[in-house]
């Protein structure tokens, strides 16, 4: 379930990556105060490549979710908290995110929260991952 995590936040970030290069994010207020004003401006800013980002990053939230539970359940302290903190960092990207496009796409803070987000969701996830590994035993030393 981490390998699928890691895949998907990468594929998240590739998806942000193509939103930055095509958006073109209106200079004046649009008006995403209201969910349709929100949908409207997303449109207007990046097409659909922006509703797959969005998207895309609701159900990396979720399986990351779903990654901090099966960590809780194994038992292994240091996987636990470290999948945990790795679901914890995916929310504070998606606050990020939901900041930015609330903002009208103006706010430099909603940015720096969705890469803090994702740097620390790697972090997390990679460091449960290396935990999961189980170390290689030699043979009998001659």
């Amino acid at each position: 379930m981490l390998a699928v995590t890691l895949i998907a936040l990468t594929l998240q970030v590739v998806f942000g990556f193509i939103v930055g290069g095509e958006a073109n994010y209106p200079a004046t207020a649009v008006g995403a105060a209201t969910i349709g004003g929100l949908l409207s401006a997303m449109w207007s800013a990046a097409g659909p490549a922006i509703f797959l980002h969005a998207f895309w990053g609701v159900l990396v939230v979720l399986v990351g979710g779903g990654t901090a539970i099966l960590g809780v359940r194994q038992h292994a302290r240091r996987v636990a908290i470290a999948s945990v903190l790795g679901a914890i960092s995916l929310l504070v990207a998606l606050l990020g995110g939901l900041l930015f496009a609330l903002s009208d796409f103006a706010s430099g803070g909603g940015l720096l929260l969705m890469v803090i987000g994702v740097i620390a969701a790697y972090a997390s996830l990679l460091a449960a991952f290396s935990f999961t590994r189980r170390k290689l035993v030699s043979g009998p030393k001659s």
